[in-house]
């Protein structure tokens, strides 16, 4: 069983959240939900361990306080509301431990389906743009449900910690 590290800045941390803080997240969203709370220890951790993974994915402004800290957070220079003041650079801004959280809630809850980030499903796209906004052109083009729910849900909620993005693939 993997064990989560969420030290801030530590050159092993593999986690923004812990169990216990996807858990409160987990029954503040969807309190008769259950596919969180019946998912193992095991199963909880390896979806934390993902969803750290695939936030690290993202381009985000600022840089890193340290070279060898494990993950992108925390950062110098990352913005916090009120606008013109900044996240210390000892702590994982909210946003980002809140989208770690709905992220991990949301792979728990596709279980042992079809990898949701599938790419075979873009071959009938012509065109994909990622930005402040989803733009998909195509006849019959639909988008995996991970990237969807990455758009749609997890983006919205990093927007201020997000360099804008310019992602534009075209096929045709």
């Amino acid at each position: 069983m993997p064990t989560l590290v969420t030290t801030p800045g530590s050159a092993s941390a593999n986690a923004y959240v812990t169990e216990a803080e996807v858990t409160t997240v987990a029954d503040a969203l969807h309190p008769n939900a259950t596919a969180w709370g019946d998912a193992s220890l095991n199963e909880q951790r390896r979806a934390i361990l993902t969803a750290t993974r695939l936030l690290d994915q993202e381009r985000y402004v600022g840089g890193r306080v340290d070279a060898v800290q494990a993950l992108e957070f925390p950062r110098s220079g990352a913005p916090k509301r009120p606008p013109g003041t900044l996240y210390l650079t000892t702590e994982i801004p909210e946003p980002v431990k809140r989208a770690c959280a709905r992220l991990a809630i949301w792979l728990v809850q596709q279980g042992d389906t079809e990898d949701p980030f599938a790419p075979d499903e873009l071959a009938a796209f012509r065109e994909i743009r990622f930005g402040s906004e989803l733009t998909i052109s195509g006849a019959g083009a639909s988008i995996p449900a991970g990237a969807r729910f990455l758009a749609q849900v997890i983006r919205p909620i990093l927007a201020d910690l997000l360099l804008p993005a310019q992602v534009r693939v075209i096929r045709g």
